[in-house]
């Protein structure tokens, strides 16, 4: 998946290919720290959707509500293991024990 998204950053961006570490290293750190906001807003359309077509809203407890809606940028499959995770983080969060 990296070099993938080294090739999509080369479409708009230059850098010489000793510095191609480097360049992938600052992507994902910028990644890592946009990844609460992404989720935040998936969560919220995942949410709209689900009261839209269900007529169910998240309550903060029930993952299976948002996994049922994925948000349209990102596909199934990694919606689910997304909402798998963070199902697993609130409830080590919660229990404050390792889950």
């Amino acid at each position: 998946m990296y070099p993938r998204m080294l090739d999509l950053l080369q479409l708009y961006y230059s850098w010489p290919h000793e510095m191609d570490a480097d360049v992938l290293a600052a992507f994902r750190c910028i990644l890592n720290n946009r990844y609460p906001d992404i989720m935040r807003d998936a969560r919220q359309f995942s949410n709209a959707m689900a009261l839209q077509i269900d007529g169910v809203q998240f309550d903060g407890q029930n993952y299976t509500v948002l996994a049922a809606h994925p948000p349209e940028w990102i596909r199934s499959k990694f919606w689910v293991q997304m909402i798998e995770q963070a199902c697993i983080c609130g409830q080590y969060n919660q229990s404050g024990h390792r889950v």
